[in-house]
């Protein structure tokens, strides 16, 4: 491959890369104006519309010639009812089918549960109740696994930080792996650059002992 067409498709992934750090976060600037239960139920159903497309593009059968009763039953999987309808089972699929890292698993699950924690019962409405907090405290340490992040100061800010940071992790390193794999590869092939000649610098010789 000619170095402009490995630069160009360097270029494409990187600007993918930074239409979804933009579209994320316009997405927490949209959870921080809300409510903390609404935070905790958009934030979820944010993802879980993520897990969806997901899913549907590596499942996919668009290109076999399914007769209207079969496109019926494939399209009834999805629905709120159907088998891949449900956000929990959304979240176990990406797993079973070992298209996620099981970290991403159980951020989402700790997700799913916070939003359940407030839509489930009317009595918790802030981040700060102790069983919500105690979610969320376990939710910071999957998501910021293997990195060095710094803590936000409130569970609130640190369930939004985790759900912004997880959607572009999804976008990028689940959906798209290939490529960034590729480059990664390409870049492992290209021999070192060389190594810059050492200046030395004379001094002058001693003069001889009288």
């Amino acid at each position: 491959m000619s170095s402009k067409r490995k630069l160009a498709r360097e270029d494409a992934y990187h600007a993918y890369h930074l239409a979804q750090i933009e579209k994320s976060d316009a997405m927490g600037a949209e959870l921080a104006t809300e409510s903390d239960r609404g935070a905790a139920v958009l934030g979820a159903a944010y993802l879980d519309d993520l897990l969806e497309q997901y899913l549907r593009e590596r499942l996919d059968v668009s290109d076999l010639a399914l007769n209207r009763a079969e496109r019926d039953r494939i399209a009834s999987l999805w629905g709120p009812s159907g088998p891949l309808g449900a956000f929990a089972t959304r979240i176990t699929m990406c797993l079973l089918l070992e298209i996620m890292p099981l970290n991403y698993f159980r951020c989402l699950s700790l997700i799913r549960e916070i939003r359940n924690g407030f839509a489930h019962n009317m009595s918790v409405r802030r981040f700060s109740d102790p069983s919500i907090t105690a979610l969320v405290e376990r939710l910071w340490v999957e998501a910021t696994r293997r990195r060095n992040v710094p803590k936000p100061g409130s569970p609130r800010q640190m369930f939004i930080r985790a759900v912004t940071d997880l959607a572009v992790h999804i976008n990028i390193t689940v959906r798209h792996p290939d490529g960034w794999k590729e480059i990664a590869e390409e870049r492992s092939k290209e021999p070192p650059p060389p190594n810059k000649p050492l200046k030395l610098t004379v001094g002058r010789r001693r003069p001889p002992a009288a």
